[in-house]
């Protein structure tokens, strides 16, 4: 870490660091919380789902396809949760890979020295504010990604904002910017001054320079988190930090800013139970029933899952296939990953109300012994589908019991 750069190395990361990776050439940044296990929890917001990956949102297969490609170039082949958010929610969890998008990998610092902060080369890379601890930071990211994060604002609600709330637990309520946004504002400012000055004293260039300067100096340091009052005892503090558990309540009652804010007395919260990746990542995917069957061309698979939504399906030629969705009345992740027994070349999925029948065309026309490759063990969820299943000698699974299943699925998803 330095004035000039705080590039790291993948190695360095470690979990409850605010990461960020520069995006546009260096235009502006894009933040997140790195959770450990190559994850990361950022905010961009409900209305860039499905757009590109450069911007650092997650692209989703449709909710409702009908007989559509299964390989998708946009659905990470490596983990299973990567894009998982509640629905209408614009936090996301990534895999690092993806969050970066083939960017480099850069750190937020907390806690540093005022000349620090003043005289860093590029702005909006630090704070002089402290960071809460690791586990607190890993369980505000994981409780915002189950329960959302206020509504997503360009200027005054963005992914910075969110990570910076994670790290500190301070919401802004008194006005003004913040990290990126306020950068923004300040050569406004300066450029102002410069015009004043050129008016009152013409031809002092050196002078201008200076006061230009100290303007901007001024303004990184007035706008900074670290530097707010967070005293909720006084009349209208600029930031109040609240726990994670309260702040939709926060935020509901009017107290966050955007409506009139007045201070009551101050309150102490308990802090809550820190949560890690590893005991929430247990809990968060469940794995669905699988059946699955052959014939000497294709593979069937059917993943019995009622009213599943973004469903994304990934198939990859040597044969990994990866499924994910979200169902139930409380918006759990299901997942299933399958190392297939040999290589294939596409195939075809439909999705109806209770099931996602997949087809997968084999690579070579020939009889697989088993599921899976080499030594793998058989997952318990996933068994043989007796109804489509055929014997060697048997004749092939014809075409029009294939359509008629294919079908199935449509008139299901049709009722």
């Amino acid at each position: 870490m330095g004035f000039l750069s705080q590039k790291i190395e993948r190695s360095q990361v470690v979990a409850g660091d605010h990461i960020y990776t520069w995006r546009t050439a260096f235009a502006f940044s894009h933040h997140g919380i790195y959770i450990g296990e190559h994850r990361v929890v950022h905010f961009v917001g409900t209305n860039t789902i499905g757009s590109s990956s450069s911007s650092g949102s997650i692209v989703w297969c449709s909710s409702r396809l009908t007989s559509t490609s299964i390989s998708d170039p946009s659905v990470c082949p490596e983990f299973l949760d990567c894009g998982f958010r509640q629905p209408k929610s614009g936090v996301v969890l990534s895999c690092l890979d993806c969050f970066l998008a083939g960017d480099s990998l850069y750190r937020f610092e907390y806690g540093v020295p005022t000349y620090h902060l003043l005289f860093k080369l590029r702005g909006c890379t630090c704070t002089t504010a402290k960071s809460d601890p690791p586990e607190l930071v890993n369980h505000s990211a994981l409780y915002l990604l189950r329960h959302g994060f206020l509504d997503y604002d360009m200027l005054s609600n963005n992914c910075e904002h969110f990570a910076m709330y994670c790290k500190t637990g301070l919401l802004c309520i008194g006005g003004g910017l913040i990290g990126q946004a306020s950068a923004l504002k300040t050569p406004v400012i300066a450029t102002g001054t410069c015009a004043v000055l050129k008016w009152l004293i013409p031809g002092a260039l050196i002078v201008k320079a200076t006061a230009a300067g100290l303007t901007h100096l001024t303004s990184r340091y007035r706008d900074d988190l670290g530097v707010r009052s967070d005293d909720s005892d006084s009349e209208r503090p600029l930031v109040v930090k609240v726990p994670v558990e309260d702040l939709s309540t926060f935020c509901a009652s009017g107290t966050s800013g955007r409506s009139s804010f007045r201070a009551g007395k101050k309150m102490s919260y308990d802090k809550p139970a820190a949560t890690s990746f590893s005991a929430m990542g247990k809990t968060m995917i469940r794995h669905p029933e699988v059946k699955w069957a052959q014939s000497l061309d294709k593979v069937y698979v059917t993943v019995l899952l009622s009213d599943a939504k973004h469903v994304k399906v990934n198939l990859e030629p040597d044969g990994r296939f990866i499924f994910s969705a979200i169902a139930g009345v409380e918006n759990h992740l299901y997942g299933v990953k399958l190392s297939l027994h040999d290589k294939v070349k596409g195939g075809q999925m439909n999705q109806g109300k209770r099931r996602i029948f997949c087809v997968i065309m084999k690579t070579e026309k020939k009889w697989w012994k088993k599921l899976l490759r080499g030594d793998e063990k058989m997952p318990h969820n996933v068994k043989v589908d007796w109804e489509k299943w055929l014997d060697e000698e048997d004749d092939d699974f014809c075409k029009s019991d294939e359509h008629k299943e294919l079908a199935r699925s449509e008139e299901e998803d049709s009722a």
